[in-house]
């Protein structure tokens, strides 16, 4: 071996680079295979309460399937959230507001998650 060449399992520099280069390719290969998944099938939208105070988060089922959600709410500025889980009929649209649990205020966080599928997520202004 010569005095400043770099070996690195028998590979001389070029063969370093080479095999790095193989890595990355083969990374991003990988990467790109990989399945994109479906966002959850679901709208969120929001309404004053009519009987309370705050907001009401209406989540609506858009398929002509039953599906079950998780929903995730939370408040930062007060360290609180909540969770439950959601049964919605095919079109179906299900409430949650201070009734169900959770007074919605602005700048309240919501996720929507179910498996096999990306987080819908949405924000009360």
């Amino acid at each position: 071996m010569k005095k400043g060449t770099l070996t690195v399992f028998g590979l001389g520099a070029l063969g370093v680079v080479a095999l790095a280069v193989i890595t990355l390719l083969v990374g991003a290969a990988a990467y790109i295979a990989q399945p994109v998944l479906p966002v959850v099938p679901v709208e969120v939208l929001y309404r004053e309460s009519y009987v309370g105070e705050g907001y009401v988060a209406q989540i609506t089922n858009k398929t002509s399937k039953h599906v079950a959600v998780k929903a995730h709410f939370s408040n930062r500025t007060l360290n609180q959230s909540f969770q439950a889980t959601i049964d919605l009929p095919p079109r179906a649209t299900r409430e949650i507001g201070w009734l169900e649990g959770w007074k919605l205020r602005s700048g309240d966080h919501l996720m929507i998650s179910m498996a096999d599928h990306r987080n819908v997520s949405a924000r009360i202004p």
